[in-house]
């Protein structure tokens, strides 16, 4: 029967599913990173409300501010214009964290402001592929590799727009350090970053909509990036809410206090 193939196809996803529930059921405390979890663990592996610990990541504030003639230097440095704005990608390469659909939209955005960069930071996991999705695009896109973490702090001081096109996260590192740094932000409404992330908040949200057909979430993306290129008000708006949020939820101080507090419930 249809039913039977279905199973056999998925048997593995499970099995790890019935796995993960035997662990959640022996531990004492399950922590969760994202309200968007804590949901899934309730009403999909059944865990008991009381054992789930909903504790969002933390980081240690390593922000320095730097003056605009310090941050124009920088960026002449790598020969980045006066006029050019660079909007930051950071993490893997793979479709899960949007990135095709970026790299379309990007492609959309520079027929509207062709003085903009989209910076890649990070090591590609598919180069052909990559090299693929930017022919005719190549000269507006900086791969910057693996880099050291005072490189990417260097990236994060200089773009002027952060980007996290994910499908799904838990709690994302990267958003936390864009938020850290100050950086407007495009993120879209996937499982979890649509926690950390809200429109006209501390970002502008690009919907996902049809995951089956990408147009959608290109068209949306774009235009959310066009809105805070073309608006130098909304940038300064969102990244002072984007350092507002960081220091309201993501400290590690916060993180740290909150671990203290459910092992000495225990």
């Amino acid at each position: 029967s249809v039913s039977r193939k279905i199973q056999q196809k998925h048997q593995h996803l499970l099995d790890y599913f019935y796995e993960e529930q035997r662990m959640y059921e022996a531990s004492d405390k399950v922590i969760c990173l994202s309200e968007d979890t804590l949901k899934v663990l309730e009403n999909i592996y059944g865990v008991e409300p009381h054992k789930i610990q909903f504790m969002p990541n933390g980081l240690e504030d390593t922000h320095i501010s730097i003056s605009e003639k310090k941050k124009k230097i920088l960026r002449k440095k790598k020969f980045i214009g006066d006029c050019e704005k660079i909007i930051l990608f950071n993490g893997r390469t793979n479709k899960a964290k949007g990135i095709h659909c970026l790299l379309e939209s990007f492609r959309i955005v520079l027929k509207k402001h062709p003085e903009c960069r989209l910076v890649i930071a990070g090591g590609i996991s598919d180069t052909t592929s990559m090299l693929k999705l930017t022919k005719n695009i190549a000269s507006k896109v900086t791969y910057t590799g693996q880099i050291s973490k005072e490189e990417l702090a260097l990236w994060y001081q200089i773009s002027d727009i952060g980007v996290i096109p994910s499908y799904t996260e838990q709690c994302s590192y990267t958003g936390i350090e864009m938020m850290m740094y100050g950086l407007p932000v495009v993120a879209s409404d996937g499982l979890g970053v649509r926690k950390m992330f809200q429109n006209e908040n501390n970002a502008v949200t690009a919907k996902i909509g049809n995951r089956t057909k990408t147009k959608e979430f290109q068209n949306n993306l774009s235009n959310a990036m066009l809105e805070i290129l073309q608006s130098e008000s909304l940038r300064k708006q969102l990244g002072e809410k984007s350092r507002q949020t960081y220091e309201l939820l993501y400290l590690a101080d916060k993180m740290q206090k909150n671990y203290k507090k459910m092992f000495e419930s225990l």
